[in-house]
């Protein structure tokens, strides 16, 4: 039976979510059960509410960070997506911390956020991308751009150069979404399911593709505001 956190240590394990800029939701916290530390935050933490005109529940969210300029200097969206990266990240161990957010290019060929996991230029990094169900031409124009060179989708005439991330986190905001994406890895690119292992956390649903000697891998994992 897991231990209940002390207060103190829940507030260690909010510094530790909201860290270097992160975002996350008052629900999402709260389903955390850090209720306790974010009350004795009360003056060290700030809060924003904000309505998601979007979304087709017309959600209303509580948006927390540690300071007021995260939360006030960005639009909404930017927020929520925000948010879903943090609490993406969060299921596979990483925290603000262990990424970069990256500037958006128009091309799209960007994606939200970088897994730092080496030296820079040596291949290791992964890219972190929230999809809120994005088209079907744009998911295939994402991951041509995040792949290795030789990494092929049905039907693409593209040559773009590839970012070359040994690695994709695809958040989505519901399971149907993740097991459509994993299909779709697999009927477009030859991407195969990974077997569960003891580094893939409950609920992340693994894909790996390989080709003339590139590798790359794909989790598919849920997100929630």
């Amino acid at each position: 039976m897991k231990m209940a956190l002390t207060t103190r240590q829940q507030i260690k394990e909010i510094h530790r979510l909201l860290d270097a800029g992160g975002v996350m939701t008052l629900d999402q916290l709260t389903r955390l059960g850090l209720q306790r530390g974010l009350a004795a935050m009360k003056h060290h933490s700030t809060r924003r509410t904000t309505t998601l005109n979007r979304s087709p529940k017309r959600l209303t969210p509580t948006f927390v960070a540690l300071d007021r300029q995260t939360l006030y200097q960005q639009p909404t969206a930017e927020l929520k997506h925000l948010a879903l990266l943090a609490d993406g990240a969060r299921i596979i161990g990483l925290f603000p911390k262990d990424w970069e957010v990256v500037k958006t290019h128009a091309s799209g060929a960007t994606p939200d956020a970088v897994w730092i996991r080496g030296p820079s230029s040596a291949g290791m990094d992964w890219a972190l991308e929230v999809d809120t169900t994005y088209p079907w031409a744009k998911v295939q124009c994402k991951f041509e751009d995040f792949g290795p060179p030789g990494l092929l989708f049905a039907g693409s005439l593209r040559t773009a150069a590839r970012s070359g991330y040994l690695g994709v986190v695809w958040m989505v905001t519901n399971h149907l979404r993740q097991a459509r994406v994993g299909d779709w890895l697999q009927a477009t690119a030859g991407f195969k399911l990974a077997s569960p292992g003891p580094a893939l956390p409950a609920g992340v649903r693994a894909y790996v593709w390989s080709g003339g000697g590139q590798r790359q891998q794909v989790w598919v994992v849920c997100a929630e505001l």
